[in-house]
């Protein structure tokens, strides 16, 4: 029986022993603030943005066009990067990791036979997709430290709700050009916010308490459906701008996050059947793309506790520049299409 559970233990050993030198370099590499600098900036956030700079004429230029199955699996890097770079600035700059996801997926679907007139439909929606679950592991976890404000989710959720649906239905309405030039405004005054030293800023001490004041969830759930995000982008900045702890903040974003993916993808896969997507993408779910929301989802899932851990150690301020010039390139690359 000894003999038995010990070589049971020593084969569990043996499973662990990969998963320890990952975590023990990880720790080693966000302890060491340039180097985890360096490693963020040249490794993941620079061939990004240079992916999404790079103009289409390129793809134009490959002889012969390969089939869209091999083409995924040439760009699935890219997207397991994306959803590392997601999940890891979700929980180091309190952001919602769709500003991220959703000009990869631009990039990436648009070369893998996306009917071009469903193109930033089927990018919003897939980005969607993924905060779904990341969206539930972060806010499960905030929940569990006692950091969402429930009288905010109770006021606000109506609201935010409301506005989600309504983005999913005008989306319907909208070429996927307008979808794209939607994104590239608000994500370029989102990329100058974060270029700014705004943190410090007040408005007050307490959240609006006129009615007039819910018009800013409504708009949080309608462009968050159009732009393919989870809205803390703009609900956290709000909520400190009034206030509110920033923990308390971030956590409160995230279950809101959750409330307008459920609702948006509801309202894309809806929206998105019948229309023949099928016959030019295989293995989608209305507007959304199954294998691109499964190739980002683990990895952002797995990255949001490192950048949790890392906000920590590392200069905000400096992180956020960088992000915020990463917005700006990813919302040129866009509206020029």
């Amino acid at each position: 029986m000894k003999i038995a559970v010990s070589a049971t233990a020593r084969a569990n050993e043996r499973r662990r022993r990969p998963f320890e030198a990952i975590s023990r370099g990880a720790g080693i590499l966000i302890a060491s603030r340039r180097a985890f600098a360096v490693f963020l900036t040249f490794v993941i956030i620079t061939p990004t943005a240079i992916g999404l700079l790079a103009p289409p004429v390129f793809a134009a230029a490959s002889t012969p066009p390969e089939p869209a199955a091999v083409r995924f699996v040439t760009w699935l890097p890219l997207l397991i990067g994306a959803g590392a770079l997601a999940g890891f600035l979700a929980g180091l700059l309190g952001i919602g990791g769709g500003i991220v996801m959703t000009p990869v997926l631009f990039l990436v679907l648009g070369r893998l036979d996306v009917p071009a007139e469903w193109h930033m439909h089927m990018v919003v929606a897939t980005s969607l997709a993924v905060i779904v679950p990341t969206g539930l592991t972060s806010a499960r976890a905030h929940w569990r430290r006692h950091s969402l404000d429930p009288a905010i989710l109770r006021r606000w959720a109506p609201w935010i709700a409301v506005g989600a649906l309504s983005g999913t239905l005008l989306a319907r309405h909208l070429t996927s050009e307008t979808m794209g030039d939607i994104f590239g405004v608000v994500a370029a005054l989102l990329g100058v916010k974060m270029l700014l030293p705004l943190d410090r800023l007040r408005l007050g001490d307490t959240l609006p308490e006129r009615r007039i004041a819910d018009i800013f969830p409504f708009s949080v759930g309608m462009l968050s459906s159009l732009m393919g995000i989870g809205g803390a982008t703009f609900t956290v900045p709000w909520l400190t701008l009034f206030g509110i702890p920033i923990h308390r903040a971030v956590g409160t974003a995230s279950a809101i996050g959750v409330m307008i993916a459920l609702i948006g993808v509801a309202g894309y896969v809806a929206g998105g059947s019948n229309l023949g997507i099928g016959t030019a993408v295989p293995w989608h779910l209305g507007f959304v793309h199954l294998p691109a929301a499964l190739g980002i989802a683990p990895a952002a899932m797995l990255a949001a506790p490192w950048g949790a851990r890392a906000a920590h150690a590392l200069p905000h301020r400096a992180l956020s520049a960088v992000f915020g010039v990463f917005l700006l390139l990813a919302a040129a690359r866009i509206a020029a299409g």
